[in-house]
């Protein structure tokens, strides 16, 4: 059963009101055309609820623009972009999705592929990431990922905030700021800033972090499973002109390879190995949402460990 403006739809009904189902929602190919961002594929979810969003085809299905109701959820750089969709209903529920593969490979290096598999459910506002990272050389591989998820303006704004289920962080950067959970309007002279947290996860194995922006009533939540992700790393640079924070769940802290393998933390994957990777990004609007989601990861929060250093 499908859930769209306000009351809930069988396949049979909503069907015979729309000549097709891209009318409601579907997944659009389109190329961008002018500048240096001419030639770029992208597909376009569009859920029928107000949530939408691109995925660049060229860019390794990488996740574009996003917004709900009209209202952007993500950053957006200034340099912009250099450099096949289907709808599948199953009964009375409908999933668009887009599937793809990246090779990284290289002579007497790595051999890596990336399946990766983007939905989105009709009515939704939320897109589901299922990445299978697998070696297909026949020598073991180090193995790290990191999700680098943007979220910009106007969830990002004075006075927004961090809902994490987690004690205090730990500051990685040279630049720190005990305040740091609540945003700032934008600085010139602002210097980007690293925490490291030790995310808290619900009885079902899942962590649930938002950014949340009270006055707007909007926020981006993201939910991931702590054992296949267990670090944490929130980027702020609240600069005028780049204004943006990052929520990255990753599978190592923020020091990179080299630490990893001093920590004796570094993974590696076995000759035909592979690792599958859940991620989901969506939307948060209204009080009741906002207020629900930061009750549930303050709770957590209260049970957090002392962040590991």
């Amino acid at each position: 059963m499908v859930s769209l403006w306000g009351r809930p739809w069988t396949r049979r009904e909503l069907l015979a009101r729309v000549g097709r189902l891209d009318q409601v929602a579907g997944v659009q190919l389109v190329e961008a055309a002018d500048g240096a961002e001419r030639g770029v594929r992208m597909l376009r979810f569009t859920a029928g609820s107000g949530f939408g969003f691109d995925v660049l085809v060229d860019r390794g299905f990488d996740i574009g623009r996003a917004w709900l109701g009209g209202r952007p959820l993500a950053w957006w750089s200034p340099v912009g972009l250099i450099g096949p969709g289907l709808h599948e209903p199953g009964g009375d529920e409908c999933v668009l999705w887009a599937e793809g593969e990246v090779t990284q490979a290289a002579v007497f290096g790595e051999q890596l592929a990336l399946r990766r598999r983007v939905e989105a459910d009709l009515g939704g506002t939320a897109l589901r990431i299922t990445d299978t990272v697998t070696n297909t050389g026949a020598t073991a591989c180090p193995h790290m990922l990191l999700y680098h998820c943007n979220v910009g303006f106007p969830v990002v704004d004075a006075d927004a905030e961090l809902a994490y289920p987690a004690g205090p962080g730990t500051c990685v950067s040279d630049a720190c700021d005990p305040g740091y959970r609540r945003l700032l309007a934008p600085r010139p002279d602002f210097v980007e800033e690293c925490y490291e947290h030790d995310m808290m996860p619900g009885p079902d194995g899942m962590v649930n972090a938002a950014v949340i922006n009270r006055e707007a009533g909007l926020g981006v939540y993201q939910r991931y499973s702590r054992a296949a992700l267990p670090h944490h790393i929130t980027w702020r640079q609240l600069g005028a002109g780049t204004y943006v924070v990052a929520m990255e769940p990753s599978t190592n802290r923020d020091a990179g390879r080299l630490d990893a393998r001093a920590r004796g933390e570094l993974q590696h994957l076995a000759p035909g190995e592979e690792r599958r990777y859940t991620l989901e990004i969506g939307a948060l609007a209204g009080t009741d949402d906002l207020d629900a989601f930061a009750d549930r990861a303050g709770l957590l929060a209260g049970q957090a460990r002392d962040p590991a250093r």
